[in-house]
C-alpha cells in the first residue's frame, strides 16, 4: 500500500482518523489493540459522529496554529490519535499515558506517519503518569480528551496542570457532562456510587483511579481557579448517542442553545495560567 502524505493529504481530524480506521496498514498486536480502542467508531463513523470528534480537538488546532511550535502536553495519549495530529499542524508534543500496550501502537502509527510524510515529527510518546512529570512549566497548551473522569487525585491534578504550564499557556478539557442526568443514570448503573477505586499498575503499584468520576465546567473551573488558572470558555456539544438517526437530528441539534447544559452528552472547557 502507497501511504498518503499525512501532513498534505488530510485537511481534519476525522478524516486522518477514518483513514485508520479502512485502511489494514497495522500489524498484530498492535492491530488487534487499536481495533478494540476503537470499537465503536469502527461499527459506526458515521458523519454525526465525525463532526463532534473534529470538533472536541478545535481549540486546541487553534491555538496551535496561532503560536509558533508550540509545546504540548497530552495526557492520556491512547493510541495516539489526536497527539499525532498536533504534530502533524506543528506542535512539540509529548503524549503520557500508563498503559504500555496503546502506547506502543501509537509508536508504531508514528513510524508508519512518518514514512509518508518522508520526516520525522516532532512527537514522544512516553509511558508515565502526570504525577511523574517534573513540576516546571514547559508547556504552552495541555490537551486532555476524556481522561480527566480518570487521574486522581483531584486536586493534585489542578496544582499539577497548574505548574507545567508557562505563564499564558492554556489548558484545554474535553469530558463527558456531569450535568447530563441521563449520562449520570448509565454510570450509576454502570459502577454504581464508587466513583474513585483503587488499581494495579502494570508495574504493581496501587494507586487511586477515577470510576468514571465526571464533574461539571463550574466544579471543574472552581478547581483551576484556585491553582491559578483561570476559565476562558466552556462549550457545550453532542447531544445524540452513536445512532445512524444523529445525522438526520443534526439540524436539531444546531438549534439547541449552550445554556440547556443538561442536554448535551460533552463540554470543553479551557482555562489560562496567569
Amino acid at each position: 500500500m502507497t501511504l498518503p502524505d499525512f501532513a498534505r493529504d488530510f485537511a481534519t481530524i476525522d478524516a486522518f482518523l477514518a483513514w485508520w480506521l479502512e485502511n489494514p496498514v497495522l500489524q498484530e498486536p498492535h492491530a488487534g489493540v487499536f481495533n478494540g480502542y476503537y470499537a465503536g467508531y469502527r461499527a459506526k463513523f458515521t458523519s454525526y459522529v465525525r463532526h463532534h470528534y473534529r470538533g472536541q480537538s478545535e481549540e486546541v488546532c487553534q491555538l496551535i496554529a496561532a503560536q509558533d511550535r508550540p509545546a504540548l502536553l497530552e495526557i492520556g495519549g491512547g493510541c495516539g490519535t489526536e497527539a499525532l495530529w498536533f504534530a502533524l499542524r506543528g506542535a512539540r508534543v509529548l503524549a503520557i499515558d500508563v498503559n504500555a500496550e496503546r502506547l506502543a501502537v501509537a509508536r508504531a502509527r508514528q513510524e508508519i506517519v512518518e514514512q509518508g510524510i518522508g520526516r520525522r515529527l516532532d512527537l514522544e510518546f512516553r509511558f508515565c503518569s502526570l504525577f511523574d512529570l517534573p513540576r516546571q512549566p514547559d508547556f504552552d497548551l495541555i490537551w486532555m480528551e476524556q481522561a480527566f473522569h480518570h487521574v486522581e487525585p483531584r486536586d493534585r491534578v489542578y496544582s499539577t496542570i497548574a505548574a507545567l504550564l508557562k505563564p499564558g499557556g492554556r489548558v484545554v478539557i474535553s469530558e463527558a457532562n456531569g450535568w447530563n442526568p441521563l449520562l449520570q443514570l448509565v454510570l450509576l448503573r454502570r459502577r454504581g456510587f464508587r466513583t474513585v477505586v483503587e488499581r494495579t499498575t502494570e508495574a504493581g503499584e496501587r494507586i487511586l483511579y477515577g470510576n468514571e468520576r465526571i464533574t461539571v465546567p463550574s466544579r471543574m473551573a472552581r478547581g483551576f481557579a484556585e491553582a491559578g488558572i483561570t476559565q476562558d470558555a466552556v462549550r457545550y456539544f453532542r447531544v445524540f448517542p452513536n445512532i445512524s438517526a444523529a445525522d438526520r437530528l443534526m439540524p436539531i441539534e444546531n438549534w439547541i442553545p449552550g445554556s440547556a447544559a443538561p442536554l448535551f452528552s460533552h463540554y470543553n472547557f479551557v482555562g489560562r495560567k496567569a
